[in-house]
């Protein structure tokens, strides 16, 4: 903190020496124990301590968070928040070229406080020495990858970049990059049926790609380096492969630590001007991360690693990775009239902000309103009434995110594109289990939220049937669903058994529905342990 504060002050002596009138083209690259000027950014004479409207100030903070990234403390570039100590000082400091006084700068910085890199006694860990697929299997993996996988999952990878990436080798130079192609082609191994893939002709096909990912070491042993963006990627690749198997639990901190991240890099923050190409490779590994953290929490019953209050960066772009850079110099432009495939991960990702709150609020361990600080209101509301408030709340916006929906994202058994009908069964699927976590809770004081709960199950099974009897490959999210069909489906049937007897038509029909289920997760068992397992 000291050393920067110096920093600062030999920067304001620089200025005034420059005699600069508005703005200086020099920034400071604090790194090490070095002071360098860089003229890559302006950094505007508004970057003093700001007042006047909340606009203002909002806008004036971004602006000097994005300035405050030009200075580095330590080996890389970190994000800092309003509430930091640093930029509290720095935005206090008057780096515009209007320096009043100029006063000596002598000091002398300990060489043992200042000059000793304590982290650099540690050995460097050895590079891991990576065994990829066979150049025509590593290709008809990513191929797979992008034809199979990723239309149906968060949006994540771009396909030229990764392909122009692979091409060039930058697999075998950078072991971050690296682990992130073994992830893509453990996935993909689970449709290919090359025995390439195994690592013993006899595996059972439940291991198909571990002869992949089994390489990947998932956490680094040192924390000194800024994340990459191959390691935020490779995180939620992780989760796609592990989730359907028997060591599931284990991306439970995974996801967490991506996050954490994140935010140490500052992706959790919207950015001023036009997109990028490389700023949408972040956004999209952040709202992944997100969206996985929000499934696991409520899986698990844990609350969420971050909320909606802690980030404001823009959801991803709804256009098709080949027309991010168009021959006209143009980004970002979806041609008029045809649907983005990339539209469904933004409506996947605005359902889970949804169940995201439904997480904070009907499953919090105290509620939202309440205030530790203050005393009971005598008309504060009771529990019973303030769960009622916010079911009614969340049903309601459940239901204008279904409104919402495109046309060739809305429900249709009938629709013949295979990409946007695979798409709709997972945001319909999504939406029954959001809709079932909201209810489900008060299943048993409640009548109507029974009925809502048996309704969603059977059309979680419904539009699992319809997706399975089209002969494709099973989604992976369906395996985390109907899981959970399946217990709701369970409780109804003996609800239904105790209020009117085994052999009731009721009864009847929810055991058909059950056993629907479970005739899917075992058609699913073949390749993905979790399915079995439920079985």
């Amino acid at each position: 903190m000291a050393k920067y504060a110096r920093s600062l002050e030999l920067r304001i002596n620089h200025s005034s020496q420059a005699a600069s009138s508005t703005t200086t083209n020099s920034n400071l690259v604090v790194s090490g124990d070095s002071v360098s000027p860089e003229s890559s950014t302006k950094i505007s004479s508004e970057s003093g301590l700001v007042s006047g409207s909340s606009d203002k100030e909002d806008s004036e903070g971004e602006q000097l968070m994005e300035n405050f990234k030009t200075l580095s403390i330590g080996p890389q570039q970190r994000h800092f928040g309003r509430s930091s100590t640093y930029m509290f000082l720095y935005g206090s400091m008057e780096i515009n070229g209007k320096v009043k006084s100029r006063m000596p700068l002598e000091y002398d910085l300990k060489p043992e406080l200042w000059a000793t890199d304590i982290w650099k006694w540690v050995p460097e860990p050895e590079e891991p020495h990576y065994t990829f697929p066979d150049d025509d299997l590593l290709w008809d993996l990513i191929k797979i990858y992008f034809e199979q996988i990723s239309p149906y999952s968060f949006p994540l990878l771009h396909k030229p970049t990764f392909e122009r990436a692979v091409t060039s080798g930058h697999h075998l130079n950078d072991p971050n990059f690296g682990a992130t192609v073994l992830a893509v082609c453990a996935l993909a191994s689970r449709h290919s049926d090359d025995p390439r893939n195994y690592i013993n002709a006899m595996d059972y096909e439940q291991l198909l790609g571990w002869k992949w990912f089994r390489q990947i070491r998932l956490v680094r042993p040192s924390f000194v380096d800024t994340v990459s963006l191959y390691e935020l990627q490779l995180y939620c690749l992780a989760f796609s492969y592990l989730s359907s198997t028997t060591i599931a639990d284990a991306l439970w901190p995974l996801i967490g630590l991506g996050i954490r991240f994140s935010q140490e890099r500052g992706v959790h923050r919207a950015k001023p001007g036009p997109r990028t190409p490389e700023n949408e490779l972040w956004v999209r590994a952040f709202w992944c991360l997100i969206g996985l953290d929000i499934i696991q929490g409520i899986t698990f019953g844990r609350p969420p690693a971050t909320t909606p209050n802690d980030f404001d960066v823009d959801q991803p772009a709804e256009c098709d990775d080949e027309y991010w850079e168009c021959s006209s110099g143009e980004q970002f432009i979806q041609p008029p009239g045809k649907p983005s495939m990339l539209s469904f991960g933004v409506h996947y990702n605005k359902l889970l902000q949804i169940a995201g709150s439904i997480q904070r609020t009907i499953y919090a361990v105290k509620r939202p309103d309440s205030n530790q600080f203050a005393c009971k209101h005598p008309h504060e509301q009771s529990n019973i009434e303030w769960n009622q408030r916010q079911v009614i709340k969340h049903d309601s916006a459940l239901n204008q995110w279904l409104d919402s929906l495109p046309e060739h994202l809305r429900w249709d058994p009938h629709r013949v594109n295979p990409v946007f009908f695979s798409q709709t069964v997972i945001l319909h699927h999504t939406f029954y289990f959001v809709q079932m976590t909201l209810h489900k809770k008060f299943m048993r004081m409640s009548f109507p939220s029974l009925a809502v709960c048996a309704n969603a199950a059977r059309c979680t099974v419904n539009i699992s049937q319809a997706h399975h009897q089209r002969g494709l490959h099973p989604l992976p999210w369906t395996l985390m669903t109907l899981p959970h069909a399946a217990s709701v489906l369970l409780v109804a049937l003996w609800r239904s058994k105790h209020s009117t007897g085994s052999g009731s038509a009721a009864s009847r029909k929810e055991l058909a529905d059950l056993q629907r289920c479970f005739a899917l997760l075992i058609s699913y068992e073949k390749r993905h342990q979790a399915a079995g397992r439920i079985v």
